[in-house]
Parts: structure tokens; sequence; C-alpha cells
């Protein structure tokens, strides 16, 4: 039987008061960003089944949350005057219209681009580990035999997040003007199976979530349209969705030695190995390791210092070879303090291959203790906060440039829950801001008559 930790009463709490704002639609709680950071929070945090979580995880834990909650709920009621009027002013572009999406040209187009997509993925991956097939089996197992500009990766994971962005978008505006189109269903296949080598679920799914994100976001914004009438299509979505993701439980981190080795395991998975198989090895993953974290920072290995992992979201963007001691993401620094000897010297920590995560609260703790934990709280509440509410401005819009915006700021507002920070905040930080010099590059501004 799970426990709850105190933070996971909270986390529950919260999303009880939505549920109440809302009626009891419970299916509209993914529409919203604290909903959505509640229920990631408490997928990672809140709860514990076999792990004898000690007294000062649970009080850490929910100093932790409570701290961030009040800074998110501080940063989400400012107004932002200054930042939304610039927003408004660079999302005045030519041919940005909702109309212009709900064409078969329209969808025609946005298959070609994910064809490109596809097709560079499989070659940078290739590049990366040695061959195709190599690339195809890699399931976070594989090491990279050659190292590429961060640049490269930065501008794939772009790529990859405004293309997925826009299932949402066609999905939405489709929903919209009362339109259907199964063509849409083509990019989506097509992004799961690119996906599928890397090994991430979140990745694997993302595609098929964002139509069911869409429909969501329809029912709550559009008074005619009904979810009932898709039900046979969200039963199908969600029994892929399900499949997909114990498959991949079951196989990444398996080194498969070619391609048709792959295939045998995955012909022969049944689905309830791959239940048994997640856990197995992530029940309590999250919490063993925040305890680890707290238990070990501070008394077995000293503290990494307060503005480490603030430091280390800064200079990212900076190339290692221009500054080769750049701090390393927490992730990384965790494995070392998990399974090695205590090395965290750069040289050493850019060898290991495996990163994990603590939250907020434990990488806050990591780097400067009780004072480290409330400063990242703090900080990371009102950042999320600030996102939230770009979010509720833009996420009505018929420009579609300003709809790609609200997906980013919406993403922005919880992809650091599980950690590390550094991985969770610059995924979403860099894709907004190449968003803005890719609306500057190719969208004209509209003249004023």
């Amino acid at each position: 039987m799970a426990n709850i930790t105190y933070a996971g009463y909270i986390a529950l709490f919260i999303i009880f008061l939505l549920l109440i704002k809302l009626r009891g639609k419970f299916y509209l709680l993914p529409t919203f960003p604290l909903a959505v950071i509640c229920l990631s929070f408490y997928n990672f945090f809140g709860h514990f089944s076999v792990t004898e979580v000690t007294l000062k995880t649970e009080i850490l834990l929910l100093i932790s949350f409570v701290v961030f909650i009040w800074a998110y709920s501080v940063a989400r009621r400012w107004k932002y005057y200054k930042v939304i009027n610039f927003i408004n002013h660079f999302v005045n572009r030519e041919k940005t219209s909702s109309e212009l999406l709900v064409t078969r040209k329209a969808i025609y187009t946005y298959i070609v681009i994910v064809l490109f997509y596809c097709c560079f993925d499989l070659w940078l991956n290739s590049y990366i580990y040695g061959s195709l097939e190599s690339a195809l089996t890699r399931f976070y197992a594989k090491r990279p035999i050659i190292e590429v500009p961060n640049i490269l990766i930065t501008f794939q994971g772009f790529f990859l997040k405004a293309i997925t962005a826009f299932i949402f978008i066609f999905r939405y505006y489709y929903n919209y003007y009362g339109k259907k189109t199964f063509l849409l269903y083509i990019a989506v296949l097509l992004l799961v199976l690119i996906a599928f080598p890397k090994g991430s679920r979140g990745a694997t799914i993302t595609p098929i979530m964002f139509i069911l994100f869409a429909d969501l976001f329809s029912k709550k914004l559009f008074l005619n349209f009904s979810l009932i009438k898709k039900a046979r299509e969200y039963i199908v979505l969600c029994g892929f969705i399900f499949a997909l993701f114990l498959s991949l439980t079951f196989i990444r981190g398996v080194d498969f030695e070619d391609l048709s080795s792959a295939v045998e395991v995955l012909k022969d998975l049944k689905l309830d190995e791959g239940a048994e198989e997640f856990s197995k090895h992530e029940k309590d993953l999250m919490i063993q390791d925040l305890q680890f974290t707290f238990d070990s920072f501070g008394e077995r290995y000293s503290f990494i210092g307060l503005f480490y992992t603030l430091n280390s979201i800064i200079v990212n963007p900076i190339p290692r070879f221009l500054f080769s001691g750049k701090p390393v993401g927490f992730g990384t620094l965790l494995t070392e303090a998990k399974f090695g000897s205590g090395d965290f010297s750069v040289k050493h920590l850019e060898t290991l291959n495996t990163g994990f995560a603590v939250g907020v609260a434990g990488e806050g703790w990591a780097n400067s203790g009780l004072i480290g934990l409330i400063f990242y709280s703090i900080l990371l509440g009102l950042y999320s906060g600030f996102f939230s509410r770009l979010f509720f401005v833009y996420i009505k819009s018929n420009n579609f440039v300003a709809l790609v915006f609200a997906l980013l700021f919406f993403q922005a507002s919880f992809s650091f829950i599980r950690g590390d920070l550094q991985s969770g905040v610059i995924q979403s930080i860099y894709p907004i801001i190449i968003m803005f010099f890719i609306v500057t590059i190719f969208f004209r501004k509209k003249r004023l008559r």
C-alpha cells in the first residue's frame, strides 16, 4: 500500500481545490499549469511504497514545496504589462491567422516538414552513434562515439518541440473550426517512430498526448466541442500510449547487438513483463534518490555551492571548448555521488553517461543545505508562476505564432519539477529564445494602414 508524503498531501489538496473550481470536471485538470505541477510533483515525490522515508526528508520536502507554491502564487498574480506588450508587438505578423492552418496545403506542408525532421534525426544520430543500426538501437544504453557541437543538439531539440507543438495547434484549430482530418496522424506516427529508439517514454508518447491535450483545451474553451463523440479514438490512443510506455520501460537501457535482436525482443515482449519491470526498477526511485541527497550532501560530501545550479544554467550556452571548466548538470554529479568515488571534477564527470534527478528540494539542498533549498524553491516558484501567467494570456489566441508561445510557456511552467534543474530549465528556455529568432526571420511585421 502506498504511503503519502506530507508534501504529497498538500499537492492533493491543491488538486482537490482545482476540482471544486472545475465542478468535478477532472478531465480538464491538465489544462491548468498548477494542476500539472501538482500531479507531476505527486507522481515523483508525493508517495512511496517500500522506502522508509525519514522525518528529515518529509520536513525538507514539505518546506520546499510550500515555499515553491507560495512563490508561484505571487508570480502568477503579477500582470507583466511590459513583457506582454512586447510579446503582443512581436507576434503581430503577417500570415499568422489560424484560418491558414485548416487547409489541405497546410497539413501536407506540415507532413513534409515532419519527414524532413525524421531524416535529419536519423542522420544526426547515425553520425553520433556510428551507424544507422546503432542509432536505431541506442535506447539510453549505447554511448556516442562522436561528440557534436551543443548548438546542433539544441537545434534538434527545438526543431522537435516546434513540430510536435504543431500537432496540438493543428488539432486545436481544426476543433475550433469544426473540421476533421486524419492526415495529422501520419505526422503523429512518424514522430512516435523516430522518438522510440531514443528510449525516452516521455518523448515517444508526447505526440499522441498532444492530440488529447488539444481536445481537452477545446472542451474547456469551445462551447460546442464534445469529447464523447471521440471516445473510440481516445480508447485506441490510450491503449497505444500504454503499450509504448511499458515496452520502453522493459527495453530501455538494454544494449542490443543489432536491429534484429531488438526486433526479436519486442516481438516476444509481454505487457505484464513491462509492468513488472517498471515496478521493480522505478518504484520509489525519486524518493530514494532524494533521501540519499539529503543524507549525503553536507555529511559525506560537501555542499556544491549556493549558485552552482544557477551558474550552470547561465553558462550552458558557452561551448565547452571555450570554457573547459563549465559546470556539469547536477544529474551527472548525483550519479557520481551514488555510484562513484566522489570525484566531482568536470573532467571526470564528462565521462559519465547517466544522470539522476531529485527535483527542486534535493538539488537545492545539494547546493547549500536549507538555504539552498529555500533559495531554489523561491526562484523556481517565481519562474513557474511567470510562465504560467503568460500561458493564460496567449492560450486563447487565433494567432498561431502566439499559440506556439503559449505552449512553450506552458511547458516551461513545470518542465523542471522532476529535475535536474539545468536540463529542465534550458530545455524550455532555449526553444522560447529560438522561437523569437524564427519569427523575426520568417514572418514579416504587419504594415500599418
